[in-house]
């Protein structure tokens, strides 16, 4: 299995798509043993927005009028119908972060603004593959993020 992604970045703001590319083939080293997914090679939209934009896009899509760190748009409703697909490449779907308000998260918590943007997108990917809040998923999330810092190997 391979991931692949493609990067929109609408911040303004300098992002370095090596980061997401590390954490994607962390994440599928990690999930292919476990999680055979079907297909040769998994397709991803990556986009960096504004804080305004982010909120507009939750307010449209969620009902919730605020912004947020990550959305994930997912082009299958469960892992089930994922395993279903009986293709060689498949589009997952897309993941929204927000620069700004990731930024500003790590500040407040004094952690490493790279390594909370790894967690954030791992766990937007995650939910592409199916994924929901528990256990694995952020057992996951953080061992694929841990290790996906640019200068670590």
């Amino acid at each position: 299995m391979r991931i692949e992604i493609e990067v929109n970045n609408l911040s303004g703001r300098r992002i370095h798509k090596p980061l997401f590319e590390k954490v994607l083939r962390r994440l599928d080293i990690l999930i292919k043993d476990q999680y055979p997914f079907p297909a040769d090679v998994y397709e991803i939209s990556l986009a960096v927005v504004t804080e305004p934009e982010i909120r507009r896009l939750s307010r449209s899509f969620r009902r919730i009028d605020k912004s947020t760190d990550v959305l994930s748009f997912s082009e299958y409703p469960s892992r089930n119908r994922i395993f279903k697909e009986k293709v060689k490449k498949a589009f997952l779907g897309e993941v929204i972060l927000c620069y700004d308000n990731i930024k500003r998260y790590s500040k407040s918590k004094g952690g490493d603004f790279e390594s909370e943007v790894a967690k954030v997108f791992a766990h937007g990917t995650l939910h592409l593959f199916g994924f929901r809040h528990g256990k694995t998923m952020f057992s996951l999330q953080e061992e694929a993020s841990e290790k996906s810092k640019i200068n670590s190997k």
